[in-house]
């Protein structure tokens, strides 16, 4: 299992941001920040049961199961998409794009590029702990 925060200055706080901006202006900060911060980008819940998308340092993904008190850390490159395995990994990403109030949801771009996107919509995660 993955460590959900590395080593290094470990997860980005509202201060860091901050003090990047002040120090590197905005345009600068950016690449500053994702050199050595890890970064929450989204947080969807349903009930007990949260999923996590970080960006962290080396632009590694991950994906960040929680249900009740336990959690699994998986970088995107572990991820198995076998539900539209045309799709990019980076369709995780997706999951800050929509919100409902019983299920988990993604967009996965189709095979044909003229296609709308499909939404794919998960009612349940299992952590592996």
């Amino acid at each position: 299992m993955a460590k959900l925060v590395s080593d290094r200055p470990g997860l980005l706080t509202a201060d860091d941001n901050r003090d990047a901006y002040e120090a590197k202006g905005y345009f600068d900060m950016i690449p500053y920040i994702t050199e050595i911060y890890d970064q929450i980008l989204c947080s969807r819940s349903v009930g007990d049961k949260s999923i996590m998308i970080m960006l962290c340092p080396d632009n590694k993904w991950k994906m960040v199961l929680i249900d009740g008190d336990k959690s699994t850390v998986f970088p995107y490159t572990m991820v198995t998409n076998d539900l539209a395995p045309h799709a990019h990994p980076l369709m995780l990403n997706t999951l800050h794009c929509s919100e409902s109030d019983n299920s988990f949801l993604f967009i996965a771009e189709n095979e044909d590029p003229d296609d709308n996107p499909s939404i794919l919509e998960v009612f349940d995660i299992n952590p592996l702990q």
